[in-house]
């Protein structure tokens, strides 16, 4: 397979201080470096932070919330209308969750959730008094609670998956013949940064496990 280094582009990771000066070539060309590049709908940044990601989410998800205000003046009944919600404007916030949700900050967040917020005032209109009581009546869940669950759901299906079993730690009985209290528990990931903590193997696992007790 021949590359054209016209469509190919380079993306330096590092948290120094300084940045790398480097240069790389492909058929005696100079490679553009980017710091933000979109893989599959993702927006992976050089910085691995999920800034631009989450921007580029929530304005296509308000972008769609502007479809639910013409709705209304259509008089659609309250269920019709949250259906739509549910089906055009929610599944954006929660693409490829597991991959960012134990990364982002609590502003984002709650960024993300003001998404919520605004479809259920489009909704309910001067039936609209507090958040909590329009999640109940829209039967609508927080979101950061259901990007939990897509979390769980998702840990518990890469534990059954042949492929992608071995992505995660082996199983704390696996490496010892002692009959331990919790051999049914994935092995702890270590981790020496927050960063690392916070990205998706070491809080996947933690999810497992903490189902477990």
């Amino acid at each position: 397979m021949k590359l054209n280094p016209e469509k190919c582009a380079y993306m330096s990771i590092s948290f120094l201080k300084r940045p790398l000066n480097h240069v790389l070539k492909l058929c005696n060309t100079d490679l553009n470096q980017v710091d933000v590049t979109k893989i599959l709908g993702v927006h992976i940044s050089a910085d691995l932070t999920w800034s631009t990601h989450i921007d580029q989410m929530l304005k296509k998800a308000n972008g769609r919330l502007h479809m639910l205000k013409l709705l209304k003046r259509f008089d659609l009944p309250i269920e019709d209308l949250v259906t739509i919600y549910v089906g055009y404007v929610r599944p954006l916030t929660e693409y490829v969750a597991p991959v960012w949700h134990s990364s982002i900050t609590a502003k984002q967040q709650s960024a993300i959730e003001r998404v919520q917020k605004r479809a259920c005032k489009i909704i309910l209109g001067n039936k609209y008094f507090t958040y909590d009581e329009a999640l109940t009546t829209c039967n609508l869940t927080v979101l950061t609670e259901r990007r939990k669950h897509i979390c769980v759901t998702f840990v518990n299906a890469m534990m059954s998956s042949h492929q992608f079993r071995e992505w995660l730690p082996p199983l704390r009985g696996s490496s010892t013949s002692r009959l331990l209290r919790n051999s049914d528990h994935l092995t702890t990931v270590r981790c020496r940064t927050k960063r690392y903590q916070e990205s998706p193997i070491p809080y996947l696992t933690k999810l497992y496990n903490d189902q477990l007790m």
